[in-house]
């Protein structure tokens, strides 16, 4: 009989797989994450190694990003991401179930239309884990 994949409650020791609770994929269970510009955000690390994957949700926001430190996997599990290029201004959308990769350096205007946004995101740890202590967060 084949064990079951660990879960993200669980720790991660010995190198099997992580199943991503769908429970947490839905929203429920986040953890309130910083407030920008009077929004509060909400935040779940789901698997923590090499890579940090994480659930992150928001109602309404639009916000700069000068230099992205680190290259960002998302997946779009609720809402809408309007991301528009500093360097040619075109904008992109994605909506509930696309997918994109961020580039490290990525300069322009993130912006999260409609009701509640909720991403999957997978990032390098060490650097995720650096940008948030120098922006004085305690992910």
């Amino acid at each position: 009989m084949a064990e079951q994949a660990t879960t993200t409650e669980q720790t991660h020791a010995g190198g099997g797989p992580v199943r991503i609770d769908p429970a947490v994929l839905a929203g429920q269970g986040l953890e309130p994450g910083p407030e920008q510009d009077g929004v509060r955000s909400f935040f779940k690390s789901v698997f923590e190694g090499d890579i940090v994957a994480a659930v992150y949700e928001s109602p309404p926001l639009a916000m700069q990003v000068e230099d992205l430190w680190y290259d960002e996997f998302i997946y779009v599990l609720a809402g809408e991401l309007v991301l528009t290029g500093a360097d040619d201004g075109v904008a992109h959308t994605f909506r509930t179930g696309d997918h994109l990769v961020l580039p490290k350096g990525w300069c322009g205007t993130w912006e999260m239309v409609g009701g509640t946004y909720r991403e999957l995101i997978v990032v390098e740890a060490q650097t995720y884990l650096q940008s948030m202590q120098e922006l004085g967060l305690d992910p």
